[in-house]
């Protein structure tokens, strides 16, 4: 077994961990964590940017970014829907890319729009190295919809 991200072991150390207890039909709960040593942590922190080119502006788009470990195991997965907006999502107007009033064939403009996807992947021991692969998969939300 893949030891670099083994669960089950992270979640036994009880010095960053609080039990918190449902009762029944009790929605919401609130848990205030008592201070947390980030010094001690066993985590490493994955930002990963993604770039979509080509996006119908107005159009309702779903990503995922995928976290595969060298053995292609999923270890996190990660889905984000919205829709794409020229003002909110764009790149950098000195970009240099050309939107085109009609590439998505519904008279609507298209461009580029970002996303980022953080993890925190746990890990036994920060010391030692850790190869990992991250997959993006993107589609319109309702695809046969204009």
């Amino acid at each position: 077994m893949d030891e670099e991200l083994d669960l089950s072991r992270f979640c036994e150390n009880d010095s960053m961990t609080q039990s918190i207890h449902f009762n029944p039909c009790e929605l919401c709960k609130t848990a205030s964590l008592d201070p947390i040593d980030i010094s001690r942590s066993e985590t490493r922190l994955l930002r990963t940017r993604v770039v979509l080119r080509n996006v119908c502006y107005g159009r309702e788009i779903t990503v995922g970014c995928i976290v595969i470990n060298k053995y292609g195991k999923v270890l996190a997965f990660k889905a984000d829907t919205f829709v794409a907006s020229r003002d909110k999502y764009t790149s950098s107007s000195d970009d240099g890319l050309v939107y085109d009033k009609g590439c998505c064939g519904h008279g609507r403009s298209c461009g580029t729009v970002r996303r980022t996807f953080d993890f925190l992947l746990p890990q036994h021991d920060l010391c030692e190295s850790l190869d990992l692969r991250v997959r993006v998969v993107a589609n319109y939300t309702s695809p046969c919809s204009s």
